[in-house]
């Protein structure tokens, strides 16, 4: 049986480009800068705990799911420091597996986590896309909770190349298309939408 073709992905590039050209120039530099910067701060941990970079960044991206970039930082030092954390169980296990010595590579699983990992590891300069519920979203133009996005892997390839695709007609990397419409989707015009939305995210 032949697989079915991946279904057009012109309408989610065209909705992609739309947030990305409504983004303030702020929030389209900070897109280009938000892997570096997650990389410095990891490159920080590292320091602060003598492990390799690869490792620390694996333990801020197996802690990731479900937690903002300052809960997830939060959450490495804690397991860092031998302590509990905000993140699953099954995420810190995976953790303390990098921290003992195994390969983030071989530890980390799903498709948005390694995709997180790649792209804070290159600083952004990967071919990777990081599309987690406000991402899929935004290519969607969906207004819907964040965990009502179900992204099967066929939805995970499609947006990938929907984002690339955007990327690349506006001359910028993957991570940094995809980290500008995330800032400016979750932060921008959420908060114009929710006026609300905008005093959870300042607080």
């Amino acid at each position: 049986m032949s697989r079915r073709p991946i279904p057009p992905i012109a309408p989610l590039v065209r909705n992609i480009l739309a947030i990305y050209d409504t983004a303030s120039v702020e929030f389209k530099d900070a897109g280009e800068l938000w892997y570096q910067v997650a990389l410095d701060e990891c490159i920080q941990l590292s320091r602060e705990y003598s492990l390799s970079t690869t490792q620390a960044v694996g333990i801020v991206a197996a802690l990731s799911p479900n937690l903002r970039w300052e809960r997830n930082i939060r959450a490495a030092r804690a397991v860092l420091n031998g302590e509990g954390s905000e993140a699953y169980p099954a995420n810190e296990f995976k953790a303390r597996r990098i921290i003992g010595g195994e390969s983030p590579e071989l530890v980390l699983g799903g498709l948005k986590v390694n995709s997180f990992y790649r792209n804070i590891l290159s600083g952004g300069y990967d071919n990777s896309v990081t599309v987690d519920g406000h991402a899929f979203n935004a290519a969607h133009d969906l207004r819907q909770p964040v965990k009502a996005a179900r992204i099967s892997p066929r939805d995970y390839q499609r947006l990938t190349i929907a984002y690339r695709t955007a990327a690349r007609l506006r001359s910028v990397t993957p991570p940094a298309m995809q980290a500008a419409v995330w800032i400016e989707w979750r932060d921008g015009l959420e908060s114009r939408y929710h006026p609300r939305h905008w005093q959870l995210v300042a607080a």
